[in-house]
């Protein structure tokens, strides 16, 4: 862990040059760096979040360059295209390109999901790599160019338009305007908002036109005009962490729709969810509250986030020629002001999170059958790293581990698994959907996803015995919190089936509902069943095909959970017309045709709605206050 620069011979045997695009949100330097990535032979785009990685793959496909999709759940391949986008934490450091773009570099220091910009800079075999984020990161991108013997060119940036802080806070609601992003945390207090700013704007549109027909008072018509524009009746949509990516980029195009462009918004409320990923029409951030509950406590906003948030106002290129900036209360607006006016706290760590290799070899000197999950934390206690590197926070995968220690295999050696795999290679299935099938048109010829087993019969002689290392390491890296008891449970029956029938299929977690979420409770229900068939898709991609069957089946559930979950919000939001399953078939890259002929919408899952290990019911929980985590979505 000492020399992480020495992990990818591959990187290190080229002469890279490094291109970092150091500016504030709103300045044009990942536009100069997508230029260089359409110019270039060969490319890939490295992003932190799966709506980021589908719109550039959109925006180079439209411009003729033709690019794959590559995110921890699907993967769509475009006939001869030799340009990707991914996700970060699926980028292929094993596969030399021309160009590479890594963007919101400053994510590197994450604690949780830092090692994967880490592992792209130090690894990425690309004679151009070009980072984009905050010059915070100035520093200690030297500093790693440096461990890579690489060169670097910096180039600055500054924000495009204005960004202007409005002298006065709004001081209720009936001040909010078209156009304006509405700021909160936690989906309690954005459902809340979204309420009172239907009933706020809903009134103040009553009693605007009250005084028209009283004539006005005698007052301007200019003056008369603006405050008609202030108090009309809003519709308003929502977007916020828990959301399924698709919902968010549907309900951010109907408020980009603007005023009599169909069904529309004309207001947003939002969590720091909209500081990363989507492009927005907003004239007007306002800040509800300048505090989050960060899972831990409340506190202040940082000046990156608060950057990060109201930088989103203004767009260049828009139908806004500034940016403005407020808060709802005249209390915040000093924090609101100093905030802006701080330089962001410089990036000075790298993380780091160790490779299956580095564990496998750090168990042969341990005591044997030494349970995963303590494995974990003696590597954690016991691992040296130099500066500028730092340990991932590893304590989600070492819940993950206590809740599987019972899937543990027995004490074998280290390589059972490969063994197995080479004795039932022959016993390979096919005619499944398995993620990188061959016998899937959409899959053929894919190098990612599929990391293990051979096949289906290789994994059934393996997941026999148990859990074994390499499948610990799998399963406990899954994007599952341990703080959500839905997903936490499905991960748990999922790896039960693995290890019990060597199968696992649909049939556990069929669709519980057939129309739009009609409450909060039903709301939150919904996007747990969302994350949940991310994780079986997650899975179907590393677990080897014809173990996790009916993985097209389970997009097509996945995308009517999305539109429903749409059509949800744009009922309380009062926007008409509603989503279609069309819509989203064409987002993920689905034949219409062969979606509506396999749709399924069975009875509640076998996991769904049982008591899990601290007694609440997995589709519910109790805590509707969870705080939102800022740009964390894979």
């Amino acid at each position: 862990m000492r020399s992480p620069a020495g992990w990818y011979p591959l990187a290190r045997a080229m002469q890279r040059q490094l291109v970092a695009h150091l500016g504030p949100t709103n300045s044009g330097k990942t536009h100069a760096a997508l230029t260089a990535l359409m110019a270039a032979s060969s490319g890939v785009y490295c992003g932190p979040l799966r709506l980021l990685a589908c719109e550039i793959a959109d925006r180079l496909n439209a411009a003729g360059v033709p690019c794959n999709l590559v995110t921890g759940q699907e993967v769509r391949l475009v006939r001869g295209a030799r340009h990707t986008a991914c996700t970060v934490e699926m980028a292929d450091v094993e596969q030399r390109v021309e160009v590479a773009v890594l963007d919101e570099v400053q994510m590197i220091a994450d604690k949780s999901r830092g090692w994967s910009w880490t592992r792209v800079l130090l690894g990425m075999p690309a004679q151009q790599l070009h980072l984009c984020g905050d010059p915070a990161a100035a520093g200690l991108l030297q500093q790693l160019a440096g461990h890579c013997a690489d060169g670097l060119t910096v180039q600055r940036y500054k924000r495009l338009s204005p960004l202007v802080v409005e002298p006065r806070a709004l001081e209720g609601l009936a001040g909010v305007q078209q156009g304006d992003a509405v700021v909160a945390f936690g989906r309690k207090a954005l459902h809340k908002l979204r309420r009172n700013i239907l009933k706020s704007s809903s009134s103040s549109s009553s009693s605007s036109s009250s005084r028209r027909e009283d004539g006005g008072g005698g007052r301007d018509w200019r003056q008369q005009q603006q405050q008609q524009q202030q108090q009309q009746q809003h519709s308003v949509g929502m977007v916020y962490g828990a959301l399924p990516p698709e919902a968010r980029r549907m309900q951010a195009a109907l408020f980009n729709a603007g005023p009599g462009a169909g069904p529309s918004y004309s207001v947003l409320v939002a969590s720091d969810a909209i500081g990363m990923g989507l492009n927005l029409n907003i004239r007007r951030v306002v800040f509800a509250t300048m505090h989050k509950f960060d899972g831990q406590q409340l506190r202040p906003l940082t000046p990156t986030e608060v950057k990060q948030i109201a930088g989103r106002a203004g767009r260049y290129g828009s139908d806004h020629a500034a940016g403005y900036v407020t808060c709802l209360s005249e209390s915040d607006l000093p924090l609101l002001r100093q905030s802006l006016a701080t330089a962001s706290e410089e990036v000075t760590g790298a993380c780091l999170l160790p490779r299956y290799e580095q564990l496998e070899a750090f168990a042969r000197s341990m005591p044997a059958g030494l349970p995963f999950h303590k494995l974990l934390s003696a590597f954690a206690d016991s691992a040296q790293l130099s500066p500028p590197y730092f340990l991932a926070d590893m304590a989600n995968m070492v819940a993950l581990a206590r809740v599987l220690q019972h899937l543990e295999a027995a004490p074998v050696a280290l390589h059972a698994r490969a063994a197995a795999a080479a004795a039932a290679a022959c016993d390979e299935e096919s005619g499944d959907e398995g993620f990188c099938s061959a016998s899937s048109d959409e899959d053929a010829g894919s190098s990612y996803g599929c990391t293990g087993d051979a096949g289906s019969g290789a994994a059934a002689a393996a997941a026999a015995a148990g859990l074994d290392l390499e499948d610990m390491f799998t399963w406990c890296t899954a994007p599952a919190s341990a703080d959500d008891p839905a997903v936490l449970q499905a991960l748990l029956a999922f790896a039960s089936l693995f290890v019990e029938q060597q199968r696992v299929t649909p049939d556990c977690m069929a669709l519980p509902l057939q129309t739009p979420p009609a409450s909060q409770a039903e709301m939150k229900a919904a996007e747990e069943l969302f994350r949940v068939y991310d994780l079986y898709l997650w899975l179907a991609g590393r677990v080897g095909h014809g173990v996790f069957r009916g993985r097209k089946q389970v997009q097509r559930q996945r995308a009517q959970v999305a539109a429903l979950i749409d059509q949800a919000l744009r009922e309380m939001g009062g926007a008409a017309g509603s989503s279609t399953q069309q819509q989203y078939d064409e987002m993920l890259g689905l034949d219409p045709a062969a979606a509506a002929a396999g749709s399924s919408w069975g009875k509640r899952g076998r996991y769904s709605g049982q008591s899990n290990a601290s007694g609440r019911s997995s589709s519910l929980s109790s805590s509707e206050d969870e705080a939102e985590v800022a740009c964390g979505l894979r």
